[in-house]
């Protein structure tokens, strides 16, 4: 699956998120940016460079991950 998918299913999952539990949109302030995102990787794809798609990779994936599994260990703990 191409990086760019994955970008778009990410975005599609907050779109969702905030559809079904607007209340979570406080813990992701970054929300809008990241389905904004997803929508210009869907319907203007070719607006998007590769330096751009790298660029989240590289300086704001990580960090994204972390929060995301932090929220799933302390919403699902097993």
């Amino acid at each position: 699956m191409s990086r760019e998918r994955q970008f778009i299913l990410i975005g599609e999952a907050f779109n969702q998120l905030l559809l079904n539990f607007p209340e979570e949109k406080n813990l992701f302030p970054e929300a809008p940016r990241i389905i904004s995102f997803r929508t210009r990787l869907t319907h203007a794809y070719r607006t998007i460079s590769d330096d751009v798609v790298w660029g989240i990779m590289k300086n704001s994936l990580s960090s994204f991950c972390t929060k995301i599994y932090l929220l799933y260990q302390e919403r699902c703990p097993e």
